[in-house]
């Protein structure tokens, strides 16, 4: 029915439970945090991100497939937006330091709606800082959530790179800002067209966009929403022809699309286009060739 991809893993939240006093008798004094972030993305069987709030329980055991409990709880309707989710374990059942004994591997199982997730999810060496010695000191640890190590800079609901060079996602050497080895997938919407004119349709913030509902050859004259640089992928999911007007007054400017001379630029049933919005025109462009 679903599928799941856990895409961070597991991370440490902090919640100490010792002094100040106690940050430099951490031989002596180890007393672990009782909450996990564990943060995950989930689609169904189109790979379509699912908003939904679910049931999930969680579980740690000591092997890979069977193996020995050591942990378990269950949370109720956790909300997931756009496929992502976060929750902290540990929330309805605490998870004692007892469970992250060094040398000893775990696995976490998730259950999502009843589905068992598979395969489990091995917990790495960040679940064992319950045992480490940075973590038992709170300065240390507030210092580590507060400021980080300067990669990426959150700002406001933004984020971004604080380095000078390149973005390497699939690879190790990246030759431009942005630089990705492996598949792409984009998130993807519908939107229901009228026959005659569409005028400064909203797509959202989708970048592949399936469009259906004309019974008849359609015109798109104007789309909201553009900003300097956006990409955007029509897929006509009809039997008819969309015909995209060359800068049609029936749209508000900075919303047209400019195409070529003839007036319109035709997508037969089941084609697709891709458009670029131009910031300095204030105009969608076509990217690809004309269809025949």
């Amino acid at each position: 029915m679903k599928r799941i991809t856990l895409f961070i893993g597991l991370i440490i939240y902090i919640t100490l439970g010792f002094s100040q006093t106690d940050k430099f008798n951490v031989a002596q004094t180890r007393v672990a945090p009782q909450l996990l972030n564990y943060q995950g993305y989930i689609t169904d069987t189109m790979r379509i991100p699912i908003t939904a709030n679910l049931d999930m329980d969680f579980a740690i055991y000591d092997q890979a497939t069977g193996g020995n409990l050591f942990w378990s709880e269950t949370q109720t309707n956790v909300p997931i937006e756009q496929g992502i989710f976060h929750v902290l374990l540990g929330n309805a059942t605490s998870i004692p330091d007892s469970v992250f004994s060094l040398g000893n591997a775990r696995w976490l199982q998730l259950v999502v709606a009843g589905e068992t997730m598979l395969p489990r999810t091995r917990i790495t060496a960040v679940g064992y800082a319950y045992s480490s010695t940075y973590s038992d000191t709170a300065e240390y640890a507030r210092n580590i959530s507060g400021s980080g190590d300067g990669d990426w800079i959150i700002s406001g609901d933004h984020m971004y790179s604080g380095v000078s060079g390149n973005v390497g996602i699939g690879i190790s050497a990246p030759q431009t800002k942005l630089d990705l080895k492996g598949d792409v997938a984009f998130n993807f919407g519908t939107y229901t067209a009228l026959d005659g004119d569409n005028n400064d349709i909203d797509l959202g913030s989708y970048v592949t966009v399936k469009i259906s509902g004309p019974t008849n050859n359609y015109r798109i004259t104007g789309i909201s929403g553009g900003v300097d640089g956006r990409m955007i992928i029509l897929y006509n999911n009809t039997d008819k022809d969309m015909l995209l007007r060359h800068d049609d007054a029936n749209s508000q400017a900075g919303n047209r699309i400019y195409c070529c001379e003839e007036g319109q630029y035709s997508v037969k049933s089941y084609g697709a286009v891709i458009l670029m919005y131009d910031g300095a025109t204030g105009y969608w462009l076509t990217i690809i060739p004309k269809q025949s």
